[in-house]
């Protein structure tokens, strides 16, 4: 069965690289880009799966970005995953209300973020691993 491509949307290097090693031990497909356009041209070359999308971009509005990943042919059938970190009332509004399909707060463990990923892929009918 062919692995499940996931697209990692975040600035800091540590955080995606982590992402990226414990994510690939689980047989995941990963492609990592630290903004909105390198985003949203890594899934134009080859559409992921799933979006884990950083909630605090320094370039952009994630809650947009998601909206306009939602949009996207390449893109819009793909989960994708706010990772937050402690969110004020107004922030918490802002992501409840948009368009992802779940949210991840940090820190989280590696078996909390496989658990997410697995759940949103089971959901939309594409099995993980």
């Amino acid at each position: 069965m062919k692995s499940k491509r996931i697209l990692v949307i975040e600035d800091d290097a540590v955080t995606s690289e982590v992402i990226q090693v414990v994510l690939e031990d689980f047989g995941f497909e990963m492609m990592t880009v630290q903004d909105a356009e390198q985003a949203l041209q890594a899934a134009r070359d080859a559409p992921p799966d799933l979006i884990l999308l950083d909630l605090t971009l320094p370039d952009s509005d994630a809650v947009q970005l998601c909206s306009r990943l939602k949009q996207e042919p390449s893109t819009r059938d793909a989960a994708v995953v706010l990772m937050t970190h402690q969110l004020s009332e107004e922030e918490l509004a802002r992501v409840v209300n948009s368009e992802a399909d779940a949210q991840v707060s940090k820190p989280f463990s590696p078996l909390g973020l496989l658990a997410i990923v697995h759940e949103c892929l089971q959901r939309q009918g594409t099995p993980a691993g």
